[in-house]
């Protein structure tokens, strides 16, 4: 079976640097100069997806799988060494989208 996201962006912490917007296009796109948001999910892979929330310098994007709340950003921190992502910090905040895989 296909993996379901629930991608996040919590417009208070969106400084819309567009890092997301860089790594996954057909994902995120600019809603105005100080946030993006989620246009289509099923437009990048996962992985791109992923890419795109740990790039996101104001940790405002957050990237669940869909059917077991796995926060995905915090597992992939946590395989590739990487410490600067707070467990939890992304749950059900901002606008949500979800994809199948």
């Amino acid at each position: 079976m296909a993996r379901r996201l629930r991608i996040t962006v919590d417009e208070d912490l969106c400084k819309s640097s567009r890092n997301c917007v860089y790594r996954a296009p057909g994902t995120f796109r600019p809603r105005d100069r100080d946030s993006t948001e989620v246009l289509d999910p099923a437009a990048d892979s996962v992985e791109s997806i992923i890419d795109a929330g740990l790039s996101c310098p104001q940790w405002a994007i957050g990237v669940h799988d869909a059917d077991t709340g796995e926060d995905l950003l915090t597992s992939a921190s946590a395989s590739s060494q990487v410490t600067w992502r707070v467990p939890g910090h992304h749950d059900d905040e901002g606008d949500a989208a979800t994809r199948e895989e």
